[in-house]
């Protein structure tokens, strides 16, 4: 029975040593105990703006030739009625957690605010805005002819999904979140839910995302219903890759994509940094959030748009995008993608990898948890860009937010009017 007893003390001192190595990990830079460490000891703000530095990240180099931003600085006093109460812009800020608000009317910056810590040259992790940038990749590619049509399978570009459920699926349905795979906001992996399962899978574990996308199944035929799904987004980065992976000798990473094909013709004058897993040269990015990033770089995907594709200082220069592109990502695509009280996310309809509001009238969307948005107005000639740590300060009902930007958007498009021509210093 000694015998039987130190054996098994052994085993168990073995499995405790496995399990603290696995945890502390001494030899590499990066593990779980760091990651818990930091965010233990640091509030939501700091949390959001170094997440860079916590977990394994590749670096997006600014452009060589940034766009420079004239100012026509506004006070912004906004008042607004909501459910009986007069509110003010800061008590929104306030009660949102921002971090971060920037508007930009007319191709120049109207109004920039920072919070809780945050500065101009803070990086922050904008969690599911990275899907717009993402999918903005998509309808570059579709321009330069690399993906022929959405209608073409994932299969035909990303050759990890040959015979999986998202192989068969089209770049479309992808892309509009109607992908039809079993992997839901509410579906469950035992007691926690299975985003969050998968969130730890790609952290702790250091899963490739790539193969965590691939060994999932179809719940129901695709085109049929709006399920947001962060695998979408990530399954358009690997079609992305593969696509472009011959004209960078066999293999390109989404990091170098997003530097070459926006971030450099586009003028982003900021460096950014987006996750990878795992933590190795083989690492993947994910494709659908990890990216950290200025507020000024935030807003300027907002730019892009409201410049139809045209890259900076290409003065009646062509589009980069396909002539329905911008139609396609700021209007709902199919009826079941239109802004619905009864929805899982009431007043909000969708298009691809962009929100659409209730109400819309040439406004979309992109959206991140915990408040992370790119408001754009394509009508008004104006962008919206909030970084914030929101969970932890209440929020705001979707509505309400709606209309704090329409009177942003108000308010700074009838001050510009009314200035003279900007001669201030431009920013990078």
């Amino acid at each position: 029975m000694k015998r039987v007893s130190k054996v098994g003390l052994t085993v168990v001192a073995l499995i405790l040593i496995a399990v603290a190595l696995w945890f502390f990990r001494p030899w590499s830079e990066y593990s779980p105990y760091k990651i818990v460490a930091f965010r233990s000891a640091h509030t939501e703000a700091q949390w959001f703006a170094n997440f860079h530095k916590v977990l394994p990240s590749r670096r997006i180099a600014p452009s060589e030739s940034p766009r420079r931003w004239p100012r026509t600085p506004q006070e912004l006093n906004i008042t607004y009625e909501w459910e009986g109460e007069q509110k003010t812009l800061r008590d929104y800020m306030a009660q949102t957690g921002v971090t971060g608000f920037m508007v930009l009317q007319d191709g120049a910056i109207a109004y920039e605010h920072y919070a809780n810590g945050s500065m101009p040259e803070t990086r922050n992790m904008i969690w599911s805005v990275a899907k717009s940038y993402t999918v903005t990749i998509l309808g570059l590619a579709l321009k330069e002819g690399v993906i022929k049509s959405l209608d073409d399978t994932v299969e035909i570009y990303a050759p990890r999904f040959k015979g999986t459920a998202y192989g068969e699926t089209s770049i479309r349905h992808v892309a509009m979140m109607s992908s039809g795979m079993n992997f839901g906001p509410n579906d469950k992996w035992g007691p926690i839910s299975l985003w969050a399962k998968t969130y730890f899978d790609l952290t702790a574990r250091q899963f490739d995302m790539d193969d965590v996308a691939a060994d999932m199944d179809r719940l129901t035929p695709p085109g049929i219903e709006f399920r947001y799904r962060f695998p979408d987004t990530h399954v358009i980065s690997a079609v992305l890759r593969g696509a472009y992976a011959e004209s960078y000798g066999g293999k390109v990473t989404w990091a170098q994509l997003m530097e070459d094909k926006l971030w450099q013709p586009f003028g982003f004058g900021g460096e950014a940094f987006w996750v990878i897993s795992p933590a190795d040269e083989e690492g993947t990015s994910w494709g659908h959030a990890g990216v950290s990033m200025r507020l000024l770089e935030l807003a300027q995907l907002g730019q892009v748009y409201l410049d139809n594709g045209v890259p900076y200082g290409e003065a009646g220069g062509q589009s980069r995008f396909t002539e329905e592109w911008v139609d396609g990502v700021s209007k709902p695509n199919a009826r079941f993608q239109e802004p619905a009280l009864d929805s899982f996310y009431p007043h909000q309809g969708y298009s691809r990898q962009f929100w659409i509001p209730q109400d819309y009238d040439g406004e979309f969307m992109a959206l991140g948890g915990f408040d992370q948005v790119v408001w754009i107005d394509l009508k008004r000639n104006a962008v919206i860009a909030q970084t914030a740590a929101g969970s932890r300060h209440g929020g705001v009902s979707p509505l309400e937010q709606f209309k704090v930007f329409r009177a942003v958007v108000a308010a700074s498009s009838i001050d510009v009017a009314h200035q003279e021509p900007a001669t201030g210093e431009a920013t990078q």
